[in-house]
């Protein structure tokens, strides 16, 4: 006789997500370049009221991250709190402005070890990501939020 596993997933609400994500600086984003390669890098993100649902990065235009982003708009975002144990990847769509009053409405004191001019800095833009769907490891159990 056959024996089947079932693995129950842990639930964890968007608010606990929020709580959680607000409390960690920076994450990995994963973009996708053109000839297919996988590329991630450390940023700092800028937590804003929409908790999961929007979180926004600075850089420069010039960025192979732009580039990759406007070919393919598909990012993966990691935070991770060892401490506590808890990862989370967010699967999201990005956008990318350059408009300073959208850039303004969104800046983070921290950024200006970067760029002093704030969201005047020629040549600086934003990333949006917009959430599609969360993966979650939180002290032994995971989950899955769609949003």
């Amino acid at each position: 006789m056959s024996q089947i596993n079932i693995k129950y997933l842990f639930i964890m609400n968007p608010e606990e997500l929020k709580k959680i994500i607000s409390q960690i600086d920076a994450c990995m984003m994963t973009t996708y370049g053109s000839n297919g390669e996988i590329n991630s890098r450390p940023m700092l993100c800028n937590h804003t009221e929409n908790g999961i649902s929007e979180i926004y990065f600075f850089c420069m235009k010039d960025s192979d991250k732009i580039d990759e982003i406007m070919q393919n708009s598909h990012v993966s975002l990691i935070f991770q709190n060892q401490e506590n144990g808890v990862y989370i990847n967010m699967m999201c769509l990005a956008t990318v402005t350059e408009d300073v009053s959208e850039m303004r409405e969104h800046w983070d004191p921290k950024l200006e070890m970067w760029w002093s001019d704030k969201e005047n800095t020629t040549g600086l833009s934003m990333i949006c990501c917009k959430t599609q769907s969360i993966r979650y490891w939180y002290q032994g159990n995971n989950g899955r939020i769609e949003l």
